[in-house]
């Protein structure tokens, strides 16, 4: 189940890896579930090293 998020538009999250990953991104799951208003949006992804 996807629930629509809580985060305001604008808004970000930042999340940390605490061992080697592969990440994912979707910008948005519209085709399956009516999450944001059924309309896909931009993102903008950032991907630091702390190392």
């Amino acid at each position: 189940m996807v629930s629509a998020s809580i985060n305001p538009p604008g808004g970000y999250v930042t999340l940390r890896a605490e061992q080697d990953l592969l990440l994912v991104v979707t910008a948005c799951s519209v085709d399956y579930y009516p999450t944001n208003g059924g309309i896909c949006t931009e993102i903008h992804v950032e991907v630091t090293s702390t190392r």
